[in-house]
């Protein structure tokens, strides 16, 4: 079958990378001695102590584990130290899960990966479409079904908020922004609407259907699934254990118990300690696992469904990302409020890593230790290509990339459009000309063949390939997501800041005026108070209010994207601006152009930002 043939270049390209790498001669890997590899993990651990709050790692090869070993506290100020009891969060490995029982429908013949998925939901289901094209499970597992981000609470919503999951994705559908197949654009949603069909073909609750067969299958008796925990109560209690924390060189935040309750559950709720996920990750990487029922299954589970660009590289295997070390790993990557955690594993040689930190957006350990065990990614394999139908595009020279890129995985329609240019992706030229500065510390370095390392100064380092997309316009594709230089990103980062400036002027008039005002107290003068003036400063308020709305909704990090927020936030708008209109047009009849400019500049502002957002849909 055809996921057979994907799987048989994939071994031969792995084959072709251990080769060219030394793998398959005399050099001795890691996980072949224990004792040295332990020994390792330990120094690493030790030696970036500073920045450590707990760290939970397991290795293994094939059924066996290699190693396991906990370090820090789950609780620093009670002195819990972390061990196999210590719950963490998976994160967004959680999907992986959704991918498993994809594919067992799959080997059930319940479900066609080809069948438009309309055809396995309610009529009627799928809103906001802008392209006719079918979308299939495959988009859905490569991330590229078109749909932008969606406005949701996940990891901030209260117990209290969960809702079934199919209220929760009608409630929270996003639109369609990209034509099926053409865009990675990561998606929660998109993953929980995967689990969704889960639930029509099998008849089941999400939940139930993972607890049945996968969980139970492969004895994996301390991992809760559901949006509340509840259906694992030892997991459910052994989280709340768990505190969660930020370290970094301002010193530790401690925030506390910080239990992630996931509106769109299945993409990133699960809960376990660590001998639980690295039983999942065994399955994951072993043909002769519980979760298939033929060996045939497995391999068409680690076939490439997606690559980057026309190199040939696999980007996704039904639903799970590769990643580059000394060899090209499969797996996943998961982070949540107050947890991080990495699962890869090399599908040939069946041997892998599972990393469980209790700090949200740890990168140190969850990519600094796989790097240990595998071996850092020179990335001398991406001169050859695994698709031998499709040329490599070969240059001495990288092109000029430099710019300014903005996300796929943002909002392009809709009431928070203007936020995709305040999360964005620079790129500036150096002397070198193969090397690329990102943002302030990272760097991108042309490897041949359209092909980039992004090195983010902080232990990641992943591969990027240079594309076009259908307007032509450079796009830099990353494992899970695609950035797009945007010739647009100058000038409305010019009317961000022109906003800013205004709102600046505003206050320091209120500050000047609140000055004289108390001038005017002390020397006990009248105050004189004209409707006028009272209008003019109220005014004022308004203008400064509307920033600290928006500065608030688009860039706070305590502040979710959430609907209510966003139409209290509309709303709030709306009033001001009828009030900076009719607030304008009084003060040019009293002639008071200077107020009246700054105010109709505020409805101005709104107006553009509502054009600019609402009528692009």
């Amino acid at each position: 079958m055809a996921g057979f043939r994907f799987y048989s270049r994939l071994t031969a390209f792995f084959v072709m990378i251990f080769v060219s790498q030394g793998f398959l001669s005399s050099q001795t890997s890691l996980l072949d001695d224990p004792a040295l590899l332990s020994a390792r993990i330990s120094e690493y651990v030790e030696d970036k102590k500073d920045g450590l709050a707990s760290v939970a790692v397991g290795v293994f090869k094939g059924s066996e584990t290699v190693y396991e070993g906990y370090f820090g506290h789950a609780d620093i100020d009670a002195g819990l130290r972390a061990d196999s009891q210590t719950v963490y969060e998976w994160g967004s490995i959680s999907k992986l899960f959704v991918w498993v029982s994809a594919m067992q429908l799959f080997e059930e013949g319940k479900i066609n990966f080809d069948t438009d998925i309309r055809e396995y939901l309610p009529a009627g289901f799928l809103k906001d479409f802008s392209f006719d094209d079918k979308i299939t499970m495959i988009h859905l597992m490569n991330h590229t079904g078109g749909f932008q981000e969606c406005v949701y609470q996940n990891e901030n919503a209260k117990e209290s908020d969960i809702k079934s999951l199919e209220q929760t994705l009608r409630f929270l559908q996003p639109k369609q922004t990209y034509r099926p197949g053409e865009t990675t654009a990561y998606s929660n949603w998109s993953t929980s609407l995967a689990a969704y069909i889960v639930e029509r073909i099998s008849g089941m609750d999400y939940a139930d259907y993972v607890h049945k067969k996968i969980l139970e299958p492969l004895g994996m008796n301390h991992t809760a699934v559901s949006a509340t925990h509840s259906d694992n109560q030892w997991a459910k209690e052994n989280r709340e254990l768990l505190k969660t924390y930020v370290i970094n060189s301002e010193g530790r935040k401690d925030y506390g118990t910080n239990v992630s309750y996931v509106e769109v559950y299945p993409a990133g709720a699960v809960i376990s300690p660590l001998p639980d996920m690295m039983i999942f990750a065994k399955a994951l990487a072993t043909p002769d696992s519980k979760l298939f029922k033929s060996a045939e299954t497995h391999r068409e589970f680690l076939s490439a469904t997606s690559y980057f660009g026309d190199s040939g590289i696999p980007k996704n295997c039904h639903g799970m990302w590769t990643a580059a070390y000394s060899k090209l790993l499969v797996g996943h990557g998961g982070n949540t409020n107050g947890c991080t955690a990495e699962l890869l594993f090399d599908p040939v040689d069946e041997e892998g890593i599972v990393v469980m930190a209790n700090e949200c957006g740890e990168s140190v350990f969850c990519y600094g230790l796989p790097e240990l065990v595998f071996g850092h990614a020179d990335f001398s394999f991406l001169e050859s290509d695994l698709k031998s139908d499709i040329p490599s595009v070969e240059s001495d020279r990288s092109d000029d990339i430099s710019g300014f890129y903005t996300m796929s995985r943002s909002f392009k329609k809709g009431f928070l459009k203007f936020a995709q240019y305040t999360f964005f992706f620079p790129v500036f030229r150096t002397e070198n000309p193969d090397v690329f500065k990102v943002g302030f510390q990272g760097s991108l370095t042309y490897k041949g063949s359209n092909r980039y390392i992004l090195d983010n100064g902080n232990g990641m380092t992943v591969l990027m390939c240079l594309s076009h997309n259908k307007k032509g316009r450079p796009m830099l594709e990353m494992m899970s997501c695609d950035y797009v230089r945007d010739p647009f990103f100058v000038p409305i980062a010019l009317i961000i800041v022109l906003m800013f400036l205004f709102a600046l002027v505003c206050a320091v008039i209120l500050i000047v005026k609140l000055v004289r005002l108390i001038i005017r107290r002390v020397k006990k003068q009248p105050l004189a108070l004209t409707k006028k003036k009272v209008l003019s400063v109220v005014s004022l308020v308004a203008q400064d209010m509307i920033v600290i709305i928006l500065v608030k909704m688009l860039f706070s990090e305590t502040t979710v994207l959430v609907k209510p927020f966003a139409i209290f936030s509309a709303i709030l708008a709306g009033i001001l601006c009828l009030f900076s209109i009719v607030n304008g047009l009084y003060l040019i009849w009293k002639k008071r152009v200077f107020y009246a400019f700054i105010s109709c500049y505020a409805a101005f502002f709104i107006i553009f930002f509502q054009f600019y957002n609402f009528w692009s849909c």
